[in-house]
């Protein structure tokens, strides 16, 4: 979340300017907008009328670099130009509650009427050319209401329209009047919670728990034609950019709010929106933001800052318009770029007109005045990676948290690499395969293979090592092994434990030298205690409940063969995770399916050595061992939440404490 409280800037304008890391943090940045004027009102041509009265949108049409206004309690449309003086109003008379309005190239104005449920099309005089009242078609559906509150329309006249409080989605009608379809909807995910109770509610109470998709609230268009929607209430996916099927460009993990009333795609296919709580917030073209500033001021005093925005527009020279409301007086806020948004603008226009060297100055110019600005570093690998300068593309990539980026320029270094020693490093393993070969047959080697024998044997002599290496076993026969341990004592507690430390030290070099490409987190916010309680602690854990679930049940296993059985489950892990790390470190998204294919199968054979130590230590039936599992999986439950209410009730008892001695102190 953006930070409530608004501080000023170093250049004195009332808010501070924020954009996120490669974390996905919210972090403080230059002013990329200042505010430039306010607007109360207009010379209107045609009307006495000279103020706005609850204006509900604002659209910019390039082309003729005109502003047309939805003035909806004046029930008309200004139109203007970048001077913000002049107007003429349309509309007057046909107009009931204009909440939407979109022009053309050709001049032609299109009006979603909210009371009319009517869409007006106007030519650019002011003549009504066409009215589009409700689809008649069956698919929109006879009972329902049209509500048009907001409009967009593409190169070939299909206009795409937000009928208030449909969940359906974006309504189409061609410019013949045809209804199309609904495009864009919304979908519900319903969380965890929500299935537990409608699995165990009654047809009744499963018939109220039915959820209808959030309707969208307001709709911009690029110059591709692509449709983009912002849904007020909507958690995550907020901000959505459609393609022709329908479907969110976006990734989920874009940073968005809430509280978007309307949003505008700016000259180089950056998107702009504004929050109810007074944040105007900037995106490229991709969905990462680059700028968020702004925020709510209820009295009006503070110029930058809003009461009650409405809508937003962006011009050909990135200055943001933004209307705002406050009680009967509406205004029109206007943003000049600072010299730091433009130099991001121009990296950005650079580099998607393919002009890869030209953007990385203005990038490097960027880094020079904020060095934590990731977008630069994406941009600067970018580049880089074009002018075939792989390292400095990789350490940039690093920078930006950019992982593909960063497989792309390694893919490059390393197919480098094979083909510049490939050759050598295939000879020489042709060489070894012969060596040992002739040896194998000659006994060349035998005197070194007895040696290293009995030197091997010699250290599983000594008691501790020896019980650490019989490890190994359950790899192989982990049957006998279990045996093992159970009636002969193969290892001791002090050898398990040992086992148990190498176990975590694994999981923390798994954190720390993972390839970047698999585990682009910073090594420095890794900590080794969450790393404790997210691999060591739940196996001990397990080893407490299956014993004490066990101990009242059919099993007969001791808590020290389960605490020496269970860390001998994960040889897997121990034995084999190292070399995972290892490979992690060569190869690239394109080989991804490999890791995740190693990963999952080493901890598969390791929980199937699980329930193989459980049923052999504790001496169970297959029936059994699947009982026993399942209650020591509910007691795990158990323990934690029992664990986090105690904390919380900690928490609360310490809080308390505190109040208590800060009022003493403070009344003494």
């Amino acid at each position: 979340m953006i930070p409530l409280r608004v501080n000023a800037s170093d250049n004195g304008v009332a808010y501070r300017t924020w954009t996120t890391n490669n974390q996905g943090e919210i972090v403080p940045t230059q002013d990329a907008y200042l505010p430039n004027r306010i607007i109360y009102s207009f010379n209107v041509a045609n009307s006495s009328v000279n103020s706005l009265a609850k204006a509900e949108d604002l659209y910019y049409e390039p082309q003729n670099q005109l502003f047309y206004l939805a003035d909806t309690g004046n029930k008309r449309i200004l139109v203007f130009d970048k001077s913000l003086k002049d107007a003429y109003q349309i509309g007057e008379g046909i107009l009931q509650k204009p909440e939407g309005v979109y022009a053309t190239s050709d001049g032609k104005i299109y009006v979603a009427d909210y009371d009319a449920q009517k869409v007006f099309i106007f030519d650019a005089s002011g003549n009504v050319v066409k009215e589009i009242a409700k689809p008649d078609h069956p698919l929109f559906g006879t009972q329902s209401f049209f509500r048009p509150s907001k409009i967009v329309v593409d190169d070939v006249g299909t206009m795409y329209i937000v009928d208030a409080g449909n969940a359906n989605g974006l309504v189409q009608i061609t410019s013949e009047g045809a209804f199309l379809g609904y495009f864009g909807a919304n979908y519900i995910t319903p969380n965890l919670s929500y299935v537990i109770r409608f699995m165990f509610s009654t047809k009744a109470q499963r018939a109220k728990m039915v959820r209808s998709p959030i309707a969208p609230t307001n709709l911009a268009i690029n110059q591709d034609g692509l449709i983009h929607t912002v849904t007020r209430g909507l958690s995550g996916n907020a901000l959505k950019k459609l393609n022709i099927a329908g479907n969110n460009l976006f990734p989920d993990t874009m940073y968005d709010q809430s509280d978007f009333n309307d949003c505008f795609v700016g000259p180089i296919g950056n998107i702009y929106t504004i929050s109810e709580s007074g944040y105007i917030y900037e995106y490229d073209s991709e969905g990462n933001l680059l700028f968020a500033f702004g925020g709510k001021d209820p009295t009006g005093k503070f110029i930058g800052l809003f009461a009650n925005p409405r809508s937003i527009a962006v011009d050909e020279n990135y200055r943001i318009y933004a209307i705002d409301h406050l009680n009967t007086q509406d205004y029109l806020q206007v943003f000049e770029p600072s010299e730091f948004a433009d130099l991001v603008h121009t990296s950005i226009y650079y580099y998607q007109e393919g002009l890869y060297s030209e953007s990385r100055v203005p990038w490097e110019q960027v880094l020079q005045r904020n060095n934590m600005f990731d977008l630069a570093h994406n941009g600067i690998g970018n580049a880089y990676l074009r002018e075939s300068n792989y390292e400095e593309a990789m350490y940039h990539f690093r920078l930006a948290g950019n992982t593909s980026g960063y497989s792309d320029a390694f893919w490059e270094i390393r197919n480098l690499w094979i083909m510049t020693y490939g050759t050598y490093i295939f000879i020489g393993i042709l060489a070894l395969a012969l060596v040992l070969y002739i040896g194998r047959k000659t006994a060349l080697f035998s005197h070194l293979s007895e040696e290293r024998h009995r030197m091997w044997e010699k250290i599983k002599s000594v008691k501790i090592i020896g019980e650490v290496l019989y490890i190994g076993t359950f790899i192989k026969h982990p049957i006998n092994g279990f045996y093992e341990v159970k009636k002969h004592g193969k290892m001791s507690v002090f050898a398990a434990t040992i086992l148990y430390f190498v176990f975590y030290v694994e999981m923390i070099l798994s954190n720390v030298f993972t390839g970047f490409i698999f585990n682009p987190s910073d090594v420095e916010t890794i900590s080794i205690v969450k790393i404790l309680f997210l691999s060591v602690m739940p196996i001990f854990l397990g080893v407490i409940c299956n014993y004490l679930i066990s101990s009242i049940t059919e099993g007969c296993g001791r808590f020290k063969d389960v605490y020496i059985a269970t860390i001998c489950s994960f040889a897997p892990i121990i034995l084999f995770y190292p070399f995972v790390i290892i490979l992690s470190n060569v190869l690239t998204l394109n080989e991804q399916f490999i890791y995740q294919a190693l990963k999952v199968f080493l901890w598969a054979w390791s929980f199937l050595l699980v329930y193989i130590m459980i049923k052999e230590i504790q001496e169970l039936s297959f029936r059994e061992n699947h009982k026993n599992i399942f209650i020591t999986l509910i007691t795990m439950i158990l323990f934690v939440a029992f664990g986090f209410l105690l904390y919380m009730l900690g928490a609360q008892v310490v809080n308390f404490v505190k109040e208590v001695v800060i009022e003493v102190l403070s009344n003494g």
